[in-house]
C-alpha cells in the first residue's frame, strides 16, 4: 500500500561548485559514499549532486505525507539516505532507520531520477506498513 509520495526537482546549475565545498559540509547532507561518487567525474558532478539533493527533499516530502504525526527535521533525514545503483544501474534508495530513531524499516521506498540539461527531479513512493 502506498503511504507517501514526494517529488522534487532542483536547478542543476544551484551545483556547480558543491564539488569545491570541504567534506565535512557535505556530510551533513550526502553521505561519503556518495560524495566520492559524485566528485569521480567533473563532467557529472553537479547533476549528480543535484540529483542526490532532489532525492532528500522528495524523501522528505513523502515522509511528511506517509507520517506526518512523527516529525524528523529535514538534515536527519539527509543523514540518514544513501542513493546507491544496483547492479542494472537502477536507483535504489538505502535508508538507516536507526538515525531516524527506528529499530526496523516502517516503509520500503521506491524512487525514479531523471535530469535534463538544467534540471533534476527525484520522486519517492514510500510503501507500507512493513510487517
Amino acid at each position: 500500500m502506498i503511504t507517501g509520495i514526494g517529488i522534487d526537482a532542483v536547478e542543476i546549475e544551484r551545483f556547480a561548485a558543491w564539488h569545491t565545498y570541504p567534506e565535512k559540509q557535505l556530510l551533513k547532507i550526502l553521505s561519503a559514499e556518495e560524495i566520492a561518487y559524485c566528485k569521480e567525474n567533473p563532467r557529472l558532478s553537479a547533476q549528480r549532486f543535484a540529483v542526490r539533493f532532489a532525492t532528500r527533499e522528495a524523501f522528505f516530502k513523502a515522509w511528511n505525507s506517509a507520517a506526518p504525526e512523527q516529525y524528523i527535521p529535514f538534515l536527519t533525514c539527509c543523514r540518514s539516505l544513501t542513493l546507491r545503483h544496483n547492479s542494472n544501474g537502477a536507483p535504489l534508495l538505502h535508508i538507516n532507520w536507526h538515525i531516524l530513531g527506528f529499530n526496523s524499516p516502517l516503509f520500503f521506498p521506491l524512487i525514479t531520477l531523471t535530469h535534463t540539461n538544467t534540471t533534476a527531479i527525484a520522486s519517492v513512493v514510500l510503501q507500507g506498513p512493513m510487517p
